[in-house]
């Protein structure tokens, strides 16, 4: 996830907002992550790569709240945050 949080798109705000929003609705809907990409492109006319570069940024900015214990793999479905890792492991960090 981290070395795609700053790739650049051309994307505008209220497009990534209703991007973000398609993407939370098909959390746990058992759809794989790159069917929800391609179904978004195909809508939005934007070029899957780039949807594929907000999904990781939505997932690395905590837009988009995903189980991050299992792997986000492109051909298995987005599922939904059980474990919130920052609670989880935050005595790690603690000074």
């Amino acid at each position: 996830l981290f070395g795609w949080h700053r790739r650049a798109t051309n994307i505008r705000p209220e497009q990534k907002l209703q991007i973000l929003t398609s993407f939370n609705e098909h959390i746990g809907s058992g759809s794989a992550a790159l069917d929800v990409i391609r179904g978004i492109s195909r809508r939005t006319r934007i070029d899957a790569y780039q949807i594929k570069t907000l999904l990781y940024q939505f997932v690395w900015s905590r837009k988009l709240r995903i189980d991050l214990y299992r792997p986000l793999l492109m051909n298995k479905p987005l599922l939904g945050e059980v474990i919130d890792p920052i609670s989880a492991y935050d005595d790690w960090f603690r000074r």
